[in-house]
């Protein structure tokens, strides 16, 4: 990890400030942290993949059949079950994506914004409310167990 005197001899000070602060300097928390909820994400986009293949799979094989190109719609109206699985998947994949982003800022030493952890949270907290036998939670595990982690971590180095 590059830490730099000057503003202007360091990119990351902007972007990054708590790394080349004088009150923190366990920079590595950060890294572990934002790599701790990518691997989170991408293992919860990857667990939501395979429920959606596994209990979609019929859906999805009548799609092939008919050939994939607007298998969605029949007659001008909207086939909902094929909408869903359809969107299942995308959501799955966009957390794999969302959780290799978080590993690559990590390791680049790139601050993320701060709304994240609570978006994830109220989203999470909110989808709990509408589906409680859902994989909601994990959303609201991942956004609240880096914070926790820190607090564990104070509380031994006070120790």
């Amino acid at each position: 990890m590059r830490t730099c005197n000057s503003i202007l001899a360091c990119p990351y000070r902007i972007a990054w400030p708590s790394v080349h602060s004088r009150q923190n300097h366990n920079w590595r928390y950060y890294y572990e942290s934002r790599c701790f909820l990518g691997n989170g994400l991408i293992a919860t986009g990857l667990l939501h993949n395979l429920i959606g293949l596994l209990m979609g799979w019929d859906v999805l094989t009548e799609m092939h059949q008919e050939g994939w190109f607007a298998t969605t719609v029949a007659n001008g109206s909207m086939l909902f079950d094929r909408e869903a699985i359809v969107w299942f998947l995308t959501c799955g994949c966009l957390f794999v994506l969302l959780g290799v982003m978080m590993r690559y800022l990590g390791k680049h030493a790139i601050s993320v914004p701060p709304v994240l952890a609570p978006s994830l949270f109220i989203l999470g907290l909110v989808l709990v409310l509408i589906m409680p036998l859902s994989g909601a939670y994990l959303l609201i595990l991942l956004s609240v167990l880096p914070s926790l982690k820190s607090r564990l971590n104070r509380s031994l180095s006070h120790v």
